[in-house]
């Protein structure tokens, strides 16, 4: 498992199979996360919590609070309802890094756990007025502000910029990296001058929930993209690609499996989505638990996104559940989405490009089966959660 880059000020972790941490307990330490919403948690942190939780810490997390917060109680974690959104102005902002400065002042923290930019930018700050002495700021990508060249990107990737210089670049504070691309990419910004760095790729997969299953037999070709609905994420362009390969007369399905995001400035409207899921070769299914099965009824994963992906999830299952991938080539997916080995990489904006690459395994059995073969491989020996479970409490140790 690689968990640095070897680049100046990154912390090397040891191998997970050197031992398991969780037999090593101290039940004094305090652990908190702070994550922008209790479903997020809930899909990429709660067996990371539970791990923490057997390894003796005693785990909270703050957080925007909705049907999801239930699980997290259920795991025995203490939740604490934050009154934020990922599209607050600056007044509430204001407001939400006060309320986590008194949490923090209440729970007392050994560790604070920052997860994804918000968290990191206002979690920050609160945690070094507070004085907690030890921050993880989790990158899980650099989103919409990094990835598009806009006047309004640019502008908001000055201010966060700024912003970790001034909460999250200190000592005591370690960077968490899901990719060696967003580490550059903040330090040639500026950002990372005295905090340390770390690698570890991604939130796990659990190897038993996203097992291998056949491909379906019957009806046509079948693709799925499992994301949020946003432009960023390229689902116009796998649209766009869908409409080309009708021209070519290549029978198929489009299966958009996700929900808008309207605290997101790329998010796609539900008339939008709904417009699409009127062509013949279209459907759209809203958001779905049932990740597995969506698997089962496809032969292809595609993510088209334009950047600003830590590591995408939707891929490491794809790939654990057995099935190609066609992926841009942009930070992110290139750690689970492999050129010549489980996928085929196409540039981004690209709808004719990706077209090709899906017409090539859709009319190439065989090619499909190797790359899902090895992406299952990939899968299993590099991102069980239990190895980045293991190497991020370990994280915590040092």
């Amino acid at each position: 498992m690689r968990i640095n880059n070897g680049l100046p000020g990154t912390i090397a972790l040891k191998n997970p199979e050197d031992g398991d941490i969780r037999q090593r307990r101290n039940t004094r330490l305090v652990l908190l996360f702070i994550v922008t919403e209790d479903w997020y948690f809930v899909s990429h942190r709660l067996q990371l919590a539970k791990a923490a939780m057997d390894a003796g810490y005693k785990v909270h997390v703050a957080c925007r609070t909705g049907a999801a917060a239930s699980k997290i109680r259920e795991a025995g974690i203490v939740v604490h309802p934050i009154a934020w959104t990922r599209s607050d102005g600056v007044l509430r902002n204001m407001v939400a890094v006060l309320a986590l400065y008194r949490l923090l002042r209440r729970v007392r923290p050994s560790i604070v756990h920052n997860v994804a930019l918000k968290s990191i930018l206002f979690g920050s700050i609160a945690s070094r007025i507070a004085g907690v002495p030890r921050i993880i700021n989790a990158v899980t990508g650099l989103g919409y502000a990094f990835a598009s060249s806009s006047v309004r990107a640019r502008l908001t990737r000055r201010l966060i910029v700024t912003a970790l210089r001034l909460g999250a670049d200190h000592p005591g504070s370690t960077y968490l990296f899901q990719n060696s691309d967003d580490k550059r990419a903040l330090a040639r910004a500026g950002a990372i001058r005295q905090a340390d760095s770390a690698l570890i790729r991604g939130a796990g997969i659990d190897i038993q929930k996203f097992t291998p299953a056949p491909e379906p037999t019957g009806g046509p070709f079948t693709l799925a993209v499992v994301c949020r609905m946003l432009a960023i994420k390229g689902v116009g362009d796998v649209v766009e690609a869908s409409k080309i390969l009708h021209t070519r007369n290549l029978q198929h399905r489009l299966l958009l499996v996700g929900a808008p995001d309207g605290d997101n400035a790329s998010s796609i409207s539900h008339a939008t989505l709904e417009e699409w899921a009127r062509e013949p070769t279209i459907e759209w299914l809203g958001e779905r638990d049932d990740i597995t099965t969506i698997w089962a009824r496809s032969h292809l994963a595609v993510l088209a996104s334009h950047g600003g992906e830590g590591l995408p999830k939707s891929l490491l299952e794809a790939a654990a559940c057995g099935r190609a991938i066609v992926a841009t080539d942009v930070p992110g997916n290139r750690e689970i989405a492999i050129a010549g080995r489980n996928a085929l990489l196409v540039p981004p904006r690209n709808p004719r490009a990706l077209a090709d690459a899906i017409f090539t395994l859709a009319t190439d059995e065989q090619l499909r089966e190797d790359y899902a073969r090895e992406g299952l491989i990939i899968a299993r020996s590099e991102f069980s959660d239990e190895k980045i479970q293991n190497l991020t409490i370990r994280l915590y140790r040092k």
